[in-house]
């Protein structure tokens, strides 16, 4: 008779690996349950969510808009007074008179030709002031800038000496006479009220 047992045996260690396999089943399946993200960590971006929302690059219209440019001072034009210090220059008309002025003998010519402003220059100030044709310059269109001819105006039929003193209230008018290049488009007179300005108040000629 067989004494020894070895189906049994047997028997007890496939249950044994059996139950160790069912084991590292479960093991496996409950680890991964733990590892699996939840719906909220799964829908977002780890990489995003770290970070700082970007500034809106759009502009502020009630701080970016730049102020308005100054607006330009209106230039005067004809018969419009211009006051300039103790002085108001009007301008009344210009025209040209050719290169030779007078009649002979008494005749005066141009080294291009003659450019007549008709100029009115009263004294709003308290007391006499002289005024002299070298405060005012004529401007071309191209910005250049010719001085009065003092002689020319002599060789005209007119009663205005530049050279005088103006009584307080007191107005003279009479053409102020300018030597310039022949086709020269004369655009502005150039006021100021005494000899020393650089710069004076322009008056347009249109």
């Amino acid at each position: 008779m067989d004494t020894s047992h070895p189906r049994p045996k047997e028997s007890h260690m496939n249950r044994s690996a059996l139950t160790a396999a069912v084991a590292a089943v479960a093991l496996t399946i409950t680890l991964a349950g733990c590892s699996a993200p939840t719906t909220s960590e799964a829908d977002s971006d780890p990489i995003t969510a770290t970070q700082p929302a970007e500034a809106s690059t759009a502009p502020d219209d009630a701080t970016s808009a730049e102020p308005a440019p100054p607006a330009e001072p209106e230039v005067p034009g004809l018969n419009t007074p211009l006051t300039v210090g103790e002085f108001e220059f009007t301008v009344t008309g210009s025209a040209e008179l050719g290169a030779t002025i007078g009649e002979e003998p008494l005749s005066h010519t141009a080294q291009g030709v003659f450019l007549q402003v008709d100029l009115s220059v009263k004294n709003i100030g308290n007391k006499s002031e002289t005024f002299f044709d070298s405060y005012v310059t004529l401007v071309d269109v191209e910005g250049k800038q010719y001085d009065a001819d003092s002689m020319a105006s002599i060789y005209l039929d007119s009663a205005a000496t530049w050279a005088l003193g103006i009584n307080p209230g007191n107005t003279m008018a009479g053409p102020v006479v300018f030597d310039v290049p022949a086709g020269t488009v004369a655009e502005f007179l150039m006021v100021k009220d005494n000899m020393f300005a650089d710069d004076g108040e322009l008056i347009a000629l249109k």
